[in-house]
């Protein structure tokens, strides 16, 4: 019986299986790069990750980056690395029974910038006009010593993380210059990041950026004056693309409407004065409401009557005005019947 109890016991036993797996490293700089590996075991692991150091055979009594031990397949970022330096790295297990397991060793080198070829970009000014061109000097040398050719040289101008416009020349000298002339196009305030990268023949790169701003104007601020009398002659409102709808004789109400093209917005009436530059306006019509006409004006109430408005117009030729309507009047003329005026501030 005792045998047959010590055969059970042998049988029920689970032999303790990890094989692990270390990928070479990738994304490396002069400071980090990231190992990645994978890992197969029979049993629950209480511990997973990568350990790395300056010696051939890293162990976990040097550095490591734990990653989650549930995990198949895992990567851990080695940070606080030196620069130009020889590092060597492999993937550990350590099990529930407190053995420690590790796979293949990897080496890499990070990036030292004493090796880096160099390059500056140069932009003859920060802030544009829109469509005003703007001239780009880059100049690229190969480092001093290592003075290795240079092979790729690379412009780009980027617009919201996207590559708007993209040139790469082929070079096969230590030094490089060359000049661009870009125009810009854009609304006030708007940015563009313009890169250039320099690449060696030994696969070391380095860049330089600018950014350039289209300039932005504070708003110019004017009176208005909107008149219609009786049933005929409308003044001032068509220089916002509007028109004075109706009012033939003595109609109730006043009502300003967008001309055809022209499209016609509602704003709070804060606005106005929180409006001072073009980005700010432009800003502020982006979130604005559309709407068809201004209809508060009654012409059959008080003689003077006082406003709060804000209204804006998107004008066929592209431009945007903000209007503060503050103040109405009428008065009647046994000739000329009935006279509207409509006044306020712009922008």
């Amino acid at each position: 019986m005792l045998l047959l109890a010590i055969i059970l016991l042998g049988a029920g036993c689970k032999k303790e299986t990890v094989k692990l797996y270390t990928e070479e490293a990738t994304q490396i700089t002069n400071n980090s790069a990231i190992v990645s590996g994978q890992v197969n075991s029979s049993v629950r692991l209480d511990e997973l990750g990568v350990c790395y150091g300056t010696s051939a055979n890293p162990t976990t009594n040097d550095k490591i980056k734990t990653a989650d031990s549930d995990l198949t397949n895992f990567s851990c970022k080695l940070t606080n690395l030196q620069e130009g330096i020889v590092y060597y790295a492999r993937t550990y297990a350590v099990t529930k029974n407190g053995n420690t397991y590790y796979g293949d060793v990897v080496s890499f080198e990070t990036i030292s910038f004493a090796g880096l070829p160099t390059i500056s970009l140069q932009a003859d000014k920060m802030t544009a006009e829109s469509g005003e061109t703007v001239t780009f000097t880059i100049r690229a040398n190969s480092n001093t010593d290592t003075n290795k050719d240079l092979k790729l040289v690379k412009f780009d101008v980027i617009i919201n993380d996207e590559i708007a416009y993209s040139n790469t020349d082929e070079v096969t000298t230590i030094a490089y210059e060359r000049e661009y002339q870009l125009q810009f196009t854009g609304n006030a305030g708007e940015t563009f990041k313009v890169i250039a990268t320099v690449t060696d023949v030994a696969g070391k790169a380095n860049t330089a950026s600018v950014t350039i701003k289209i300039a932005d104007h504070p708003l110019y601020e004017t009176s208005f004056l909107w008149m219609r009398t009786g049933g005929g002659t409308v003044t001032g409102v068509y220089q916002f693309g509007l028109e004075w709808y109706g009012n033939y004789s003595k109609a109730v109400y006043a009502t300003i409407t967008p001309a055809s093209g022209v499209k016609m917005y509602g704003f709070p009436s804060g606005v106005y004065a929180n409006v001072t530059t073009e980005s700010e306006k432009n800003a502020a019509f982006e979130s604005a409401t559309e709407i068809t006409q201004w209809k508060e004006f009654n012409v059959d109430g008080a003689p003077t009557q006082t406003f709060n408005t804000v209204i804006g117009t998107k004008t066929t030729d592209g431009k945007y005005h903000l209007i503060h309507i503050t103040n109405g009047s009428y008065y009647s003329d046994y000739y000329y019947g009935t006279t509207a005026e409509v006044t306020g501030m712009a922008k």
